[in-house]
């Protein structure tokens, strides 16, 4: 997927590999999201769901095949519960 993709599923961010495929709440997930993409380079691209009613801060999922981290936050505590260095190496270490 690139910025230019039409799609309607997602919404397109003013960084080239983040894209939200829920609301945006801009309570700190769109920060965590783009420091995961540029810490995983250009090949790869970072989804972003939010909402009520998850069990976690923050958890993620890795396509490699699309080469795509998707993350999900819990929308009423997106930022708590973990460090975005934490995250980064999990996510890199995953992925090796």
């Amino acid at each position: 997927m690139s910025q230019t993709d039409d799609s309607t599923t997602v919404t397109l961010t003013n960084h080239p590999r983040v894209f939200y495929e829920s609301l945006q709440l801009d309570r700190g997930e769109f920060e965590v999201a783009t420091a995961v993409a540029d810490a995983l380079g250009k090949d790869w691209q970072v989804r972003v769901t939010i909402g009520p009613y998850r069990a976690h801060s923050l958890t993620y999922d890795i396509d490699a095949d699309a080469r795509t981290v998707n993350l999900d936050f819990y929308s009423a505590r997106p930022r708590s519960g973990y460090t975005i260095e934490q995250v980064i190496n999990d996510i890199a270490e995953d992925i090796q």
